[in-house]
């Protein structure tokens, strides 16, 4: 069986390291390990000089001013553009996909292109779309989008026309159905993560990062891009309380940018010593920082979506402290592998962060079966099991109608 990996988002290569670029590169390894033969197609391919230009969003729009009638005109004149020009994949990735001839197409869904779904049809082949299903609401401020309610009808339309929706976790396939009404079968694949050959590759870690480390009896690590719907603003505020309370707990927080400056400013303003930056590093170098720590946090995020970084803390034998959202029923077991607080409380994930250290002997227990269910259940090749099984079951029965 052939499946074509269709990746329309004009801004997405596989040549630059990033979150998109390792998940697309994980699927299709998962899906040659199902001896399945898979090939990525990607428009930014042919769309290289482009990118800038598709890629403006707001933030080049006063964000005060961004509700008046001129700057709403550009969004939507701006989406319309974006409409036309995906309305066809470009002739190159047509004639490739032909020539391919794959027995699927599986779309990673970018809001602004319906060209894959019409390519399947014309092919007559199965068109299997992928969806964050909360993409509207995440995407607008990168996007530019000029109405949400716009864009989860687009993504409505697109999801009900393919033979099969794919979502990224188990606790996403009811909410996506509910909220798209979907009249077509979901089906879960996972964010997959691969165990990391060498998580003991400190020789990146900054001197002034190891001292500040060897200072606090534990380390709560937190890898992010610094977003508001991470919870950022709400663990400063647990930093802040146990700066007082626990001084011995350390927190080093992993990357930069969204309001990165903004806590930076915080921590100098409260005199804060439990913390430290390291700044934007390079994802090669991650899990040397993790390797430094004791327990991983997600302060928050969307309740239906289990962040990637739950599954990196794992890999490097960290437990996990999360919000008590529906979409960690399915991945994170109390007690077990780690804890969860009460969503935006600040007194209960203080009191789990304590509780942790208190016990460091379980918690470096919970570490190491964290780190095995991700090895078990979370490899490329039993994340998308599912999606292969519908593939075959779809192509074999579109096979039998022929005969």
């Amino acid at each position: 069986m052939k499946i074509a990996y269709l990746v329309t988002d004009p801004t997405i290569r596989l040549d630059v390291p990033s979150g998109p670029a390792s998940h697309i590169n994980g699927t299709i390894s998962g899906f040659r390990e199902h001896g399945v033969i898979a090939k990525p197609f990607l428009e930014s391919k042919y769309f290289l000089n482009t990118v800038e230009k598709m890629n403006v969003g707001v933030q080049q729009i006063d964000k005060k001013n961004k509700h008046k009638t001129g700057n709403v005109f550009r969004l939507w004149a701006r989406d319309v553009r974006r409409f036309i020009r995906s309305y066809n994949l470009c002739p190159e990735i047509t004639e490739e996909i032909i020539n391919f001839q794959p027995d699927v197409i599986f779309e990673r869904s970018w809001l602004f292109s319906l060209a894959g779904g019409r390519l399947a049809r014309q092919m007559g082949i199965p068109h299997f779309l992928e969806t964050s299903g909360c993409a509207a609401e995440l995407t607008r401020d990168a996007y530019g989008i000029s109405s949400v309610k716009l864009a989860n009808m687009i993504e409505r339309i697109k999801l009900n026309r393919a033979e099969l929706a794919v979502v990224e976790s188990k606790a996403a396939v009811d909410r996506v159905g509910e909220k798209f009404r979907l009249n077509v079968n979901v089906v879960a694949k996972p964010l997959g993560f691969e165990i990391p050959k060498d998580t003991e590759n400190v020789a990146s870690v900054l001197r002034e990062e190891k001292l500040f480390c060897k200072k606090h009896k534990a380390l709560v690590a937190f890898v992010g891009t610094f977003r508001t719907y991470q919870g950022v603003d709400l663990l400063m505020e647990v930093i802040t309380k146990l700066n007082t309370e626990r001084s011995e707990i350390g927190f080093l927080l992993i990357g930069g940018g969204g309001n990165q400056e903004e806590c930076v400013s915080l921590l100098e303003k409260r005199r804060l010593k439990n913390i430290y930056f390291t700044g934007l590093v390079p994802s090669a170098d991650v899990n040397a920082h993790l390797s430094l720590c004791d327990i991983g946090i997600v302060p928050d995020c969307e309740e239906h979506m289990s962040p990637i970084k739950t599954l990196q803390y794992g890999a490097c034998g960290l437990p996990v402290i999360v919000p008590d959202y529906f979409a960690f029923d399915h991945f994170i077991k109390e007690g077990d592998v780690g804890r969860r607080f009460h969503p935006k409380d600040i007194e209960s994930m203080s009191n789990v962060i304590c509780s942790l250290v208190e016990d460091m002997p379980e918690t470096i227990q919970m570490g190491g079966r964290m780190k095995e269910q991700v090895l078990s259940d979370y490899s490329w090749k039993e994340v998308v099991s599912d999606v292969v099984c519908s593939a075959r079951e779809i192509t074999e029965l579109a096979t039998i109608q022929d005969i």
